[in-house]
């Protein structure tokens, strides 16, 4: 064993205590140069600045631009709309934030090339936790320009599935923090197909948006044939099968509500058999209104529709309350379009001058034959409802009426209705609720199409049969349709076209369009039903006597009204409509591009 002596001991701690100081100094001066380093970008990076009135957010964007430094901030605690002027001269970014805040509420504090905005009475912490919030988001930068190489201004940069996003600048370039957990970034503009990029672990994005053409592509029907959206001038709306499949309606003018600028389309109600009114830009000066209607370049004609519509009692005489276009299916359309200004009138002259509707079924495409099969099934109901008295509060009402001015006089058809004394006495009656009686609960739609196409490279044919169901929401109202279809065009040569289009439609329905305003003022104690009453329905007069004469007093009182109901099924309102409609068309095109057409 080796002896150690007293001053050996000393030596060997002495030595310790040297290491030990050593390992203090080194770490030390390491936390010095790493303060120093955090601190120094802040004081070394200068920004010479002349602003006039520019807002606080500009003035951000024009520091994070020049420098490294982000602004970290919540929008609500400070106004980046206010105007402010800066002048700097070789400055540091806290003597310009500096001068900027005096006067507002908000403050700063630079954290290495972090700027934490916020108010003045908030506390380190504060400050802290907003930087540590800030910490856990990443920044994107990026520039979004055409297929030319142009910038993009207000190009729409969205977070997918969140509401965080931005818009780039006047170059075209934007700078947008987002969650760490982002995982797709959507650029959007109007008239550029939007874009979806995956974030991943790339911070800096270069963005070429390409231009959206399919609308302008789009082949519109004009009158005169057809053209796409970019070559057409003059004033014309249209929808595709898709919007019209969209519409659940017998008749397709339905589909053109709140689709086409300048076209008004109000329903008919919950009557199948009712006409949509429709307005283009309007009424005209004669108070005419109503378009005119071409199904495959064939005009509709019928009294009422186009110059012709006189909108009185004599037009719906000849007509009938069934509405043409509802002898249509709307599964055969292909497009409508509407002609809207005085160029419908060179094509189709007078009759044109309230615009025209357009409507182009469906032909066949393709090699080989398509069957489809469609169907629709929907329910509708009246919710409406106007809250009236019950047969006790009304002569309860009616007594206190009399009683406050005895000088009133009682209808002589009222006598002794309101007198508890009376034989006649009406105040102990149940009370009838007309309104519900005239409404049909769950009214159904339903409607079954089957459709057949195809052709080959000079033929084309489309077959189409199809059955409509439709209750009204009123009772005994309803529509019922058949129709069936058959098209054909052939290309015989390069110069000689041959087509046929033939479409029959037979419809039935029955008329009935009571008013639920009129429903409410029926008296609460007239009855509806009788098993003894025609067809089950409550006589409103005595009638016929013992005595073979017949008396026309009122059984309920001066307010007895006619019983509608009744009054409906002791008269045939039954309407049938037989339609057909077509054309054969013969097209020859001498020279290139030059057609001539003849039809039929």
């Amino acid at each position: 064993m080796k002896k150690i002596g007293l001053l050996d001991a000393c030596v060997q701690n002495f030595k310790k205590l040297m290491l030990i100081m050593k390992l203090s100094m080194l770490i030390l001066v390491l936390s010095i140069a790493t303060a120093s380093a955090k601190t120094s970008y802040s004081q070394n990076t200068k920004f010479t600045l002349n602003l006039e009135n520019v807002t606080v957010k500009e003035l951000f964007d024009k520091i994070e631009k020049s420098s490294e430094f982000i602004f970290v901030y919540y929008d609500n605690i400070i106004d980046l709309n206010k105007e402010v002027s800066v002048k700097a001269e070789n400055e540091t970014v806290e003597e310009i934030l500096e001068s900027v805040f005096k006067s507002s509420e908000n403050t700063y504090k630079v954290f290495d090339r972090q700027i934490v905005i916020a108010k003045k009475e908030s506390s380190e912490a504060d400050l802290a936790a907003l930087l540590a919030e800030q910490q856990q988001k990443k920044l994107l930068k990026g520039k979004v320009t055409d297929e030319k190489g142009v910038a993009l201004p207000g190009v729409s940069v969205v977070v997918k599935g969140t509401t965080v996003g931005i818009t780039t600048d006047t170059d075209g370039n934007f700078n947008l923090s987002v969650p760490n957990d982002a995982k797709i970034l959507v650029f959007s503009f109007v008239g550029m197909q939007t874009q979806e990029h995956p974030v991943g672990i790339k911070s800096t994005f270069k963005i070429v948006l390409t231009e959206q053409t399919t609308g302008l592509s789009e082949v519109v029907a004009i009158g005169y044939g057809t053209r796409t959206k970019k070559d057409i001038t003059t004033a014309i709306s249209t929808i595709s099968t898709e919007s019209i499949n969209k519409s659940v309606s017998m008749s397709s003018e339905l589909a053109m509500q709140g689709r086409m600028t300048g076209v008004q389309v109000a329903s008919g109600g919950g009557n199948p058999m009712s006409r949509p009114t429709i307005r283009i830009r309007g009424v005209n000066t004669w108070g005419v209104s109503t378009p005119l209607y071409i199904v495959d370049g064939v005009p509709v004609t019928e009294f009422g529709a186009g110059i012709e519509g006189q909108e009185d009692a004599r037009a719906a005489d000849v007509r009938g309350p069934l509405n043409i276009m509802s002898m249509i299916d709307p599964n055969d359309i292909e497009s409508i379009s509407v002609l809207k200004d005085a160029s419908a009138a060179a094509v189709y002259g007078v009759r044109a001058a309230n615009g025209v509707v357009l409507i182009t079924t469906k032909k066949g495409r393709g090699d080989r034959p398509v069957v489809e099969f469609s169907t629709r099934l929907g329910i509708q109901n009246i919710t409406q409802k106007t809250d009236v008295m019950n047969t006790q509060q009304y002569t309860k009402y009616l007594n206190q009426v009399m009683a406050s001015d005895p000088t009133i006089a009682m209808n002589t058809d009222n006598v002794g209705l309101f007198d508890a004394t009376n034989s006649k006495y009406l105040g102990n009656s149940p009370t009838y609720n007309w309104q519900d009686a005239i409404k049909r609960p769950d009214a159904m739609l339903k409607d079954y199409s089957v459709r057949v196409s195809g052709g080959t490279a000079k033929t084309d044919y489309f077959v189409s049969v199809g059955t409509t169901k439709n209750e009204g929401a009123f009772r005994y109202n309803y529509l019922d349709r058949l129709s069936g279809s058959f098209k054909v065009n052939t290309q015989v040569n390069n110069w000689l076209k041959l087509g046929t289009n033939f479409r029959i439609t037979s419809g039935k329905g029955m008329d009935f369009s009571p008013n639920l305003v009129n429903a409410g003022l029926y008296p609460a104690w007239q009855k509806i039903y009788d098993p003894n009453g025609l067809y089950g329905y409550a006589s409103t007069v005595v009638g016929r006597k013992a005595d073979g004469s017949y008396s026309t007093e009122k059984l309920y009182g001066n307010g007895t009204r006619v019983n509608e109901l009744g009054n409906t099924m002791a008269n045939d309102q039954t309407y049938k409509s037989m339609r057909n409609m077509g054309n054969i068309y013969v097209e020859i095109e001498p020279v290139k591009h030059l057609k001539i057409r003849g039809q039929m």
